[in-house]
Parts: C-alpha cells; structure tokens; sequence
C-alpha cells in the first residue's frame, strides 16, 4: 500500500459593471494550483513505465532520463581520450555518465521533478457590449506541464520516425552550421540511432499554453423591432472557436497542449460560425 499527497487551491472571481457611459461588462476568472508527491511505495522500487516512474518525493509520472550536456563538438570528437558511443559522432548528444564508472547504460538515468500534467491551469470569461453592439467570449490555459517529444521531433529519422521543417531548422547542421553546438535538438541521421537509444532532458520540451477558445460578436436588435415580430429578443452574431494558441511547444509539430499528449493527433479544428439567436 502506497501513500499519495494531493494539494492545491482553486480561486473563482466575477465582476460586473455598466458605466455612466452605457458600458456594460462582465468578467468571470478562475484559477487553480493542483500537485501530488508520492510519500510511500510501501517499500516496493517500481519499475520505469517509458520515460516515466514512480518514486518516493516525486510526482505521480515522473519523468526519468539520461542527462544530456549539449552537444558532442568536432574537438571532442577527434580527441583520442574522449569516450563515445558506438556510432556516435559530433553533432549528437553529450550523454553524462553519472556515476562515473566509465559505461553508459540506465544507472546513469535521473529522476527529474517534472511531469506531462500541469501544475496550473486558469481561465476567464468575458463580455462588453454598448447599446446594442457586443463582443464576448473565452480563454483558458494551463501551466507547469512537459512534454517528451521524442518522437515527435522524429529523432532525427531513426527507427522509422517522421519529421518536419521544424526539427530540421533546429538541429545541429553539420555543413551549414559547423560551429554552432547550440541548437535545440542533436544532429539529423537515417542511420543514427544514439538519440532515440538514450532518451534525454533534451526532449522536454514546456508545454504551457494561452489559447482564445472562443469569441462572439454579436448585435442585438432593438426592442422596438421585435415585438413588431412578437419577439422578446433577437441576437446577430458572428463567432469564432480555437482561434488562437500562445504555446511554447513548436507549433509545427501538430501537438496539442491542451490534451498533454506528446504526439499530434487529429488537428484542432477552427470554427467560424454566423447566425440568429431569437427568443420568443
């Protein structure tokens, strides 16, 4: 039996107002803090689960990975007294041995207090119409989550992955960019598989995100003219759904840090509608 700490805090605040001027607005904000620490396995060591486990003083999915270092420069790799990896080559990642026993294998992998579930999420709704014009609508977001997007960012093509414009823009060029051993991701390869063998903090990637979720336009006509209609109320409007996403997640990989998976799915669709609301 094993024992769990959930904590957090949740805050809901609304506001609304009309001027002097006939302004009218209302805002309706929330904001909640959730984390969780394992305080006992009940003596049992758990094995890792992909890029995650389960340890004492850690979070539920924890992430545990090799340490990279940067990247192996050209210099490290002609030195005779530098150890490497079968295959491995500038340009790749520098794996750190942490133990220090002169072998690389899963004794050197690191918890990491991180995990793919955010700590904070937030959101707020809004409204603001004069006379009879309006505009209304949503944003919601969430923070202190990562992501392990090895996958995604195709390894540099080994073991059958894809790739996109983006993983090739970031990662170490060889010709064009000998020099520069600060790029995002490790060198790209058919044949290389180092990377995708020793899965690394270099592929956690923050997956906090802003998205507006939805926004209204809207006119409602006068009074004088519904109940000409024997309508109590009639609403023009133009809306708007998924419009935009602030993420620190490369947008060209497809993911969507709203569902905290680290491979792209179907993609978020945009919804653009036009329309009447009547009450009779």
């Amino acid at each position: 039996i094993g024992k769990l700490r959930n904590s957090g805090i949740e805050v809901s605040l609304g506001y609304s107002k009309t001027s002097a001027a006939g302004i009218s607005y209302a805002l309706n904000g929330n904001f909640s803090y959730a984390t969780n620490k394992i305080l006992d396995l009940g003596g049992i060591e758990m094995a890792p689960t992909g890029t995650t486990k389960h340890v004492v003083g850690y979070p539920m999915n924890a992430y545990y990975l090799y340490q990279s270092e940067g990247l192996i420069t050209k210099d490290e790799f002609l030195d005779p007294d530098y150890t490497l990896l079968n295959g491995q080559k500038y340009g790749d990642q520098k794996i750190v041995d942490r133990n220090k026993d002169g072998v690389l294998n899963a004794d050197d992998k690191m918890m990491i207090d991180k995990s793919s579930t955010p700590k904070w999420y937030y959101g707020l709704n809004f409204d603001v119409s004069y006379h009879n014009f309006g505009i209304g609508g949503m944003v919601q977001g969430a923070a202190g989550g990562w992501l392990y997007l090895g996958a995604s960012t195709g390894y540099g093509f080994s073991s059958g992955y894809g790739i996109t414009d983006w993983t090739i823009k970031n990662a170490y060029d060889p010709i064009n960019g000998e020099g520069n051993y600060n790029t995002r991701l490790p060198r790209v390869s058919v044949s290389n598989s180092i990377n995708s063998s020793y899965p690394s903090n270099t592929y956690l990637f923050n997956s906090s995100y802003l998205r507006l979720k939805n926004l209204r336009v809207y006119y409602s006509l006068p009074a004088s003219f519904t109940k000409k209609l024997s309508m109590q109320s009639a609403r023009i409007y133009v809306s708007g759904q998924n419009l935009y996403t602030w993420s620190k997640l490369p947008r060209d990989l497809g993911i969507d840090p709203e569902i905290s998976s680290p491979t792209a799915g179907y993609p978020l669709l945009k919804i653009y509608s036009f329309g009447l609301d009547v009450t009779f």
